[in-house]
């Protein structure tokens, strides 16, 4: 589960990509998403990740969180061609039917 300090819940289910198969593959071919559903990418370090998403058909928000799981950027992404860039440790990837507004600077609770 994913939720703010203040207790909303972001996400209850969630799905893990910390290898590089799962990372590569990431929401790639997923057609139907649960609702409270989000994927979690944990990298070992911070580092400049690029998002695209090919094959992904539904518009996502993209979280890209510090070290301390604090909202470092959020990123708007649409279904099929759209990108983003950021300096990140973690990234939460939720379908936009299910995402909960989430501040920059904000930080969050991962229960994985």
């Amino acid at each position: 589960m994913i939720e703010t300090k203040d207790g909303v819940v972001v996400a209850r289910e969630i799905d893990v990509a910390d290898t590089y198969l799962t990372r590569m593959k990431g929401l790639m071919f997923k057609l139907n998403p649960p609702d409270d559903y989000a994927m979690v990418f944990i990298f070992k370090e911070e580092k400049e990740v690029n998002l695209h998403m090919l094959f992904v058909p539904f518009n996502i928000t993209a979280l890209f969180l510090d070290e301390r799981d604090r909202v470092r950027k959020i990123s708007k992404l649409e279904a099929w061609r759209g990108r983003a860039k950021g300096v990140a440790q973690k990234i939460i990837e939720i379908p936009e039917k299910n995402y909960k507004e989430v501040d920059v600077g904000e930080k969050l609770i991962i229960d994985i």
